[in-house]
């Protein structure tokens, strides 16, 4: 759990600003130009999986020396294996294919040069991983477990078994357009299953109590560089979907359209920026008034990431 860690610290200020440009979640508010399509370092992420798969083959290794006294563990190494899917997947939507299966096993006699799975068969792997986890988990009876070090669900495997099924979840829904009979096998078996279905069920980093921001929300609210984009705006609003008031905050300021003459009074609406928006120099609301536009909700991101 300590070194669990789905972005490093640096994706915020490499990867986050240039996903949102590419994804048009948010616009920049100095305008795009010529190059904001350009690729610079990931920053941290594509190998934050590995983290965590070194404790996999660390355990993996322990419980074989021990014989059958190790089958005690399998709660933990469970834990541990659906970890790293959560991680890899993560990684493996961003980069693609990735060394896994020979992946951290120089130690134990394994490669230096692990050869590289694709995303298909990484999958396909990491389902199946998840399903004998859950079977674990759902059987604890005979699993040691010291529940003041589970950081994630002090030592409950019905809240891991949840935590499982939604992970399962998520990845049938990031298949649907590839493999939609298997997407809709493993949706319908994970919600059978049980997902989470609760706040109580959940678990997140909470900034707050960890005693720094969110990195998102300086790039955005503190550094003035991006706002909601337009099209987000029209896609939540036609979905009525809960994201953008949740997400979103309202018109800060008020907003002036000389074109239309028209004002948009402080606090009016939830509203995106127009991609291609020709933009007022600077980055205060005194220069630029499409600072006022819709930026993340303070309170929101504050709480959890």
């Amino acid at each position: 759990i300590i070194d669990f860690e789905p972005s490093g610290y640096l994706m915020w200020y490499y990867n986050a600003p240039m996903m949102q440009l590419w994804s048009q979640l948010g616009t920049p508010t100095g305008g795009y130009t010529p190059n904001f399509a350009k690729t610079t370092a990931y920053g941290d992420q594509g190998g934050q999986y590995i983290k965590v798969l070194k404790y996999v083959r660390d355990l993996a290794a322990y419980r074989e020396s021990i014989g059958e006294e190790g089958d005690k563990y399998a709660g933990y190494a469970a834990a541990l294996d659906v970890l790293t899917a959560y991680l890899g997947i993560l990684d493996s939507d961003l980069i693609g294919s990735l060394p896994f299966t020979e992946a951290c096993m120089a130690k134990y006699g394994g490669t230096l040069t692990p050869a590289y799975d694709s995303q298909e068969s990484l999958y396909q792997l990491w389902e199946q991983q998840i399903n004998a986890a859950i079977a674990t988990f759902s059987n604890p009876a005979g699993l040691e477990m010291q529940a003041s070090q589970d950081l994630a669900y002090n030592g409950d495997w019905n809240k891991w078994a949840k935590f499982a099924n939604s992970l399962k979840l998520r990845m049938a829904m990031h298949i649907v357009k590839v493999e939609p009979s298997t997407a809709k096998e493993w949706a319908e078996e994970a919600v059978a299953s049980g997902v989470i279905d609760s706040a109580d069920d959940q678990q997140g980093l909470y900034p707050l109590f960890l005693g720094f921001g969110h990195p998102l929300v300086d790039i955005c609210n503190s550094w003035g560089d991006l706002v909601m984009s337009a099209s987000f705006e029209s896609l939540l609003m036609s979905l009525g979907h809960p994201y953008a008031e949740y997400v979103f905050m309202k018109n800060n300021n008020v907003i002036i359209n000389e074109t239309k003459g028209t004002e948009l009074a402080k606090d009016s609406k939830i509203c995106g920026l127009l991609a291609g928006t020709m933009v007022g120099l600077g980055q205060d609301y005194s220069i630029n008034q499409l600072q006022a536009l819709s930026k993340l909700n303070t309170e929101t991101f504050g709480n959890a990431m």
